[in-house]
């Protein structure tokens, strides 16, 4: 869904003064953030006290500036805890937007296989094809390759969870979130070589196996991440 990768905020291009608000993420800001949306993409984790530059492109042409992140008077944490902290989490952040990219890839071939398999014009040897494949996805989607290890759609759902516990607070990240963070990290890598496997071999079988029936093959769908890391410190 697009939600997952929302656009990032843009500054308008009108005559004038215009405000830009950071909220310190080092990924996409979300013109339209809703905390409460669990699918929605999770904000870049805030980067640490430190310099920055501000860089404005316009027509070719770029301005710099100096910008200093101070830390919150009221907090009891160093900087390098803080440091530690927002390499942390974007290691996480990194290992979300790959598992939503898979799944969303996923999802965009899945629905094909649906039309394929609800269409009258599909024959036997083309509909037993398309169920395999569906079978293999949903084990893939669901954690049904392994035998204990999470599916891709859980492991990216407890990413996002680890994430906003890491950032929960100017403090080290709890030895739990580590602990969930390192199976869900190991479970979605495996999950996206599964998916990856599946792309290369399946979905090439499937493929020609619609091409000698006339049929369109299926195709992913690019996914573009609206998120960048050119921070300059």
């Amino acid at each position: 869904a697009d939600r997952w990768f929302p656009a990032p905020i843009t500054l308008a291009t009108t005559p004038g003064e215009h405000r830009f608000i950071w909220d310190l993420a080092s990924g996409a800001a979300s013109a339209s953030p809703d905390d409460d949306d669990e699918d929605a993409a999770p904000g870049g984790p805030k980067v640490a006290p430190g310099n920055y530059t501000l860089r404005l492109n316009v027509d070719g042409s770029s301005l710099d500036r100096p910008l200093r992140i101070v830390m919150d008077p009221r907090a009891t944490a160093t900087a390098a805890v803080l440091t530690q902290q927002y390499a942390l989490a974007e290691s996480i952040y990194a290992q979300v937007l790959e598992s939503r990219k898979a799944m969303a890839e996923l999802e965009s071939v899945d629905s094909q296989l649906k039309k394929l398999a609800a269409s009258s014009n599909t024959s036997e040897d083309v509909r037993s094809a398309v169920r395999a494949a569906e079978t293999k996805l949903a084990a893939i989607r669901t954690g049904g390759h392994t035998e204990t290890a999470p599916g891709l759609a859980e492991a990216a759902s407890g990413l996002g969870t680890v994430l906003r516990i890491v950032e929960s607070g100017d403090r080290e990240a709890p030895a739990s979130a580590l602990a969930i963070f390192a199976q869900m990290k190991k479970a979605s890598a495996d999950d996206i070589a599964a998916w990856h496997r599946f792309k290369t071999a399946d979905l090439t079988t499937l493929n020609n196996a619609l091409t000698a029936a006339h049929r369109e093959p299926i195709h992913i769908a690019a996914i573009e991440e609206e998120v960048h890391y050119a921070m300059t410190r």
